[in-house]
């Protein structure tokens, strides 16, 4: 006798980007959010994020160009894998990374340019700044691959652990 498979949920990507919005709109029901994997909040207007709820499978959250702060609340994501966080307001690394540290136990993607807790050559930074910001981060983050596009080698991985030991 033959076991019926059974009918694995579609996987979906959900995007309410572009429409101003500083909540979360209905048609991101409880139903939806356990179904997503990608959600694309761009292009909005977003301080907090502590209303999605059942996003627990979401693996990819892209919230650029919103009003997000260094204490932005998010909820907890143990699935999320990639979050982009570009052109926002976080001004202070090290509470920005309290939250992501705690509630993305999983993340090896994390891009935040054009934030003022994200020093380069583009916002105005050091050469220094933006190794200190970079080390920083790899230190919170310890299955982070990328940051801000560029992977992480081994020795850049090594060169942040010795610095976080002698600081």
């Amino acid at each position: 006798m033959l076991k019926k498979k059974k009918k694995q949920p579609q996987q979906i990507r959900l995007s309410v980007a572009h429409r101003g919005l500083s909540s979360q709109p209905k048609e991101l029901t409880v139903e939806k959010m356990k179904l997503c994997r990608e959600l694309d909040l761009s292009h909005n207007a977003f301080t907090s994020l502590h209303t999605l709820v059942g996003c627990e499978r979401i693996e990819c959250l892209v919230v650029d160009h919103n009003k997000l702060g260094s204490n932005v609340t998010f909820p907890h994501m143990p699935n999320l894998r990639r979050l982009w966080v570009n052109h926002n307001n976080i001004d202070n690394l090290v509470v920005f990374m309290d939250t992501v540290s705690k509630n993305f136990p999983n993340l090896i993607e994390l891009n935040m340019m054009n934030n003022p807790a994200a020093p380069s050559y583009m916002n105005g930074g050091s050469v220094q700044e933006h190794q200190e910001y970079r080390h920083y981060v790899i230190t919170r983050l310890p299955k982070l691959q990328h940051l801000d596009f560029v992977k992480i080698e081994r020795k850049e991985r090594k060169a942040a652990l010795s610095s976080q030991s002698m600081g």
